[in-house]
């Protein structure tokens, strides 16, 4: 369960550079493989109330991840097998795209999904 910005420039910068981003391409977006799995189930099964879907993951106790929990809200998910980890960020990414071919880079946080085997071992 991740909290995903997205930045479109030209180039990646050099060490020590900084460089600027189109201003109307950066936006973020709730994300993590599971968490698009269930947002797009829910989407699809639209108000079917024999079919449940249910989110098991890991949030931080930041901003991030009291609006990650509302969006499943929003979207019909069920977290209640969600855990909130105090003191302790939600996975987030930045990733940068590159106008001119689409290649991207990203730098990943793992935060709260860093502890999630503590709760739930293999």
């Amino acid at each position: 369960m991740n909290v995903d910005t997205f930045l479109k420039t030209d180039r990646i910068p050099a060490f020590g550079e900084t460089i600027g981003a189109e201003n109307d391409r950066v936006f973020k977006q709730f994300g993590g493989k599971g968490g698009n799995q269930a947002i797009s189930i829910a989407r699809l099964i639209n108000d079917h109330s024999a079919i449940k879907v249910s989110m098991l993951g890991q949030v931080g106790s930041d901003n991030e991840g009291k609006q990650y929990l509302e969006y499943l809200k929003e979207n019909k998910v069920d977290h209640a097998n969600v855990i909130v980890k105090e003191n302790c960020v939600t996975g987030q990414s930045v990733v940068f795209t590159i106008k001119s071919s689409g290649l991207n880079s990203k730098i990943h946080v793992r935060g709260a999904n860093q502890l999630y085997s503590e709760v739930f071992p293999e």
